[in-house]
């Protein structure tokens, strides 16, 4: 199973540099909760409606914004990925360069819980944490 979410990640990181929404949502539960790195300021998103609008958001901020696998473990029924993000803001003044931990929990070949995280111990244990 640990392959399967290996796949499951890298396909979701495909469907978000190609904008396919369609496929995005289709590797998220009806029910899945996301936890963007900004949350603190902007919250999280549950099911595909908060998904939808965490999307246009994240768009309409860095329209070019792309992400790169740099590495990717799974522990269980878990996925951490390294993501390295580029991309410029809607006015293309402010240049975004940064790497990411996305953790993924994943359940029958759907995300039910994401969060993007400073650091890859944040990650875990956030990742961890959300099975409670």
């Amino acid at each position: 199973m640990s392959q399967e979410n290996l796949d499951l990640s890298l396909q979701a990181a495909d469907a978000f540099n190609l904008r396919d929404l369609a496929a995005f949502l289709a590797l998220q539960a009806e029910d899945v909760e996301g936890i963007p790195l900004a949350s603190d300021m902007e919250g999280g998103y549950h099911g595909h409606g908060g998904i939808r609008r965490w999307w246009a958001a994240q768009f309409d901020a860095f329209p070019d914004l792309t992400i790169e696998v740099v590495g990717i473990s799974d522990p269980h029924d878990l996925t951490i990925a390294e993501l390295r993000m580029r991309g410029h803001s809607a006015s293309g003044a402010v240049p975004v360069n940064m790497t990411i931990w996305r953790g993924s929990r994943w359940r029958d070949r759907q995300c039910v819980w994401w969060g993007s995280f400073r650091n890859e111990e944040d990650a875990l244990e956030a990742t961890r944490l959300s099975q409670r």
